[in-house]
């Protein structure tokens, strides 16, 4: 089945990746009306070689054209489109296979959405979930966070005039989003990985966005050509950027910064043992495997306690793995061998105990495990955990919100809180006054007599 998306692939010396972007566009589950490369000027002899090479597949459609920028290669292949969705895709990335299948029906079914995105992974020199939020309006003024990956209408494209072919420097994408949301088009974040961002060593997107100067330039383009937008919401905007400052500052006060996951072994004689990863969290799309050398001259651990990362997240464990000294690969306990019996504060996301889905609300967040009496009959060396996680932004916006939620609906409770906060403040500075009283008054002349007397005193008995 053919779907309604033509997708748009402007090249400019990407020849290296172009077959990754090219076969991931036309193996989706629901096949594109038509995929339109379009060369931008690339003058290096592997792109050439490419194009050439695809042009002649015919399984494409070929435009070329002078080096004119990204937004004037996409404005060439859209006016060339026939589908009545557009999706742009940049010739170093590529989607995953059920993008349009997940994409095409919100179009199709609500006639006021005109913008549908979902999340994406870093590939190539970095790995892991992109920490971009979710769409919320009016932060998107001020925090960019729809990819340039989205599906949009054709018909949308026309009315706003295209994609800004000035804007050289970056975010042309930024700039048409804001065009389509002015006019009211709804956006829809979908939350699921839809397609990979490949990430450089050097990137436009690094090079300008690591530039003040010219990120303040382009935002100064951006309130003059979206003026109304952005005076209508001046309100929202500063009270959003105000909340940003205040939510800053108590994620900075309540949570520490990252560090190595830890594992806390217990035993039966109440000794206990802090265990460092050997590794910083390796993580392929989210996914970890943490391994820890554990003391096999203390014996099998009656508990366990594994803390996988800092801060509020999301985390599932997939297995538990151990080696013993002298084997060449370990053994996957299976769930008759352990039991999770506690876990810090938190909710489970799923009713299933086995590898369900947790979400960490607190600082050190740490899952305790215990072994069956048949599954160690001797302390392995090395014990390894794989897990699935996610923290940082998205997370961190959720835990917000949720934060928000209890001081809105239990305000009695907030203010017993913030009631006790100040009590507790009150009675720290009374106990340093005493303590500052009460070191002067053993500095004072007086108080040395006082003291050298009574030793005269006992002596004297």
């Amino acid at each position: 089945m053919t779907g309604h998306t033509s997708i748009v692939i402007p090249c400019y010396r990407h020849g290296r990746f172009l077959d990754e972007a090219i076969e991931s566009a036309l193996s989706q589950t629901l096949s594109p009306k038509e995929v339109i490369v379009v060369d931008d000027g690339s003058d290096d002899e592997e792109t050439g070689a490419k194009l050439a090479a695809w042009e002649v597949r015919r399984e494409v459609i070929m435009l070329r054209q002078p080096n004119a920028g990204p937004a004037a290669a996409r404005n060439t292949g859209i006016r060339r489109a026939t589908g009545d969705w557009i999706l742009c895709l940049d010739a170093d990335d590529r989607l995953r296979q059920n993008f349009l299948e997940r994409t095409e029906p919100v179009l199709a079914g609500r006639s006021e959405v005109g913008i549908v995105y979902g999340r994406a992974v870093f590939f190539g020199k970095k790995q892991g979930v992109v920490p971009l939020p979710p769409y919320r309006f009016p932060e998107v003024l001020l925090d960019p966070c729809i990819f340039s990956t989205a599906l949009f209408r054709r018909e949308d494209w026309k009315e706003v005039g295209g994609y800004r072919e000035s804007m050289r420097k970056g975010w042309e994408d930024f700039d048409f989003w804001l065009s389509l949301i002015e006019r009211d088009r709804k956006v829809v974040f979908l939350d699921e990985i839809l397609f990979d961002y490949r990430t450089h060593e050097v990137s436009r997107d690094r090079s300008f966005t690591d530039e003040r100067d010219q990120v303040l330039d382009v935002f100064v383009d951006l309130f003059h050509h979206h003026r109304s937008l952005y005076e209508d919401q001046i309100r929202l905007l500063f009270d959003a950027h105000l909340d940003r400052l205040d939510s800053n500052a108590r994620w900075k006060e309540v949570f520490p910064e990252e560090a190595l996951p830890e594992l806390i072994l217990d035993y039966s004689d109440g000794d206990r043992c802090i265990v460092q990863a050997e590794s910083s969290l390796h993580s392929t799309e989210n996914q970890a495997r943490v391994a820890f050398a554990l003391p096999v001259e203390k014996g099998v651990p009656q508990r366990v306690r594994l803390d996988p990362f800092s801060g509020p997240g999301k985390f599932s464990l997939r297995e538990i793995q151990v080696q013993f000294e002298g084997d060449k690969t370990p053994r996957i306990l299976d769930s008759g061998e352990r039991k999770v019996v506690r876990r810090s504060i938190g909710k489970n996301e799923f009713d299933v105990e086995e590898n369900s889905s947790l979400i960490f609300l607190g600082s050190d967040p740490s899952l305790y495990l215990e072994f069956q009496a048949q599954a160690l009959t001797s302390c392995p060396s090395m014990i390894y955990f794989d897990y699935c996680y996610e923290f940082g932004p998205p997370v961190r916006g959720w835990f917000l919100r949720e934060w928000k939620e209890i001081e809105k609906n239990f305000p009695d409770l907030v203010e017993q809180v913030a009631s006790l906060e100040t009590e507790l403040s009150h009675l720290k500075d009374e106990l340093s006054r005493e303590i500052e009283r009460r070191r002067k008054i053993q500095s004072s002349r007086a108080y040395r007599w006082a003291r050298g007397l009574q030793r005269l005193w006992g002596r004297g008995k």
